[in-house]
């Protein structure tokens, strides 16, 4: 697997400004980068994966950080670039 290149600790944060800080960050990363989110949001499980298929990014996994919070990998597009509006 492609070594992480962002680690983002969402915190207590609902997913709408989970996403919005993904967009910002992963507009700044190559392709094929990966960013991993800590989110404690319940419905950061349904609504990442859907947030990666509408902007082409890829859901690689959920797992658990080592403090035990929720962690997904996200796969940052090959075609990404800072014009993006994903």
């Amino acid at each position: 697997m492609t070594e992480t290149a962002k680690v983002i600790d969402g915190g207590n944060r609902g997913c709408g400004e989970l996403l919005l800080q993904l967009r910002s960050e992963a507009r700044h990363l190559p392709g094929g980068s990966v960013l991993r989110l800590i989110a404690t949001d319940p419905a950061a499980p349904d609504d990442l994966p859907r947030w990666c298929a509408m902007t082409g990014h890829s859901f690689l996994s959920a797992s658990l950080a080592p403090d035990g919070r929720p962690a997904f990998d996200i796969g940052v597009r090959a075609n990404n670039d800072t014009r993006s509006t994903a």
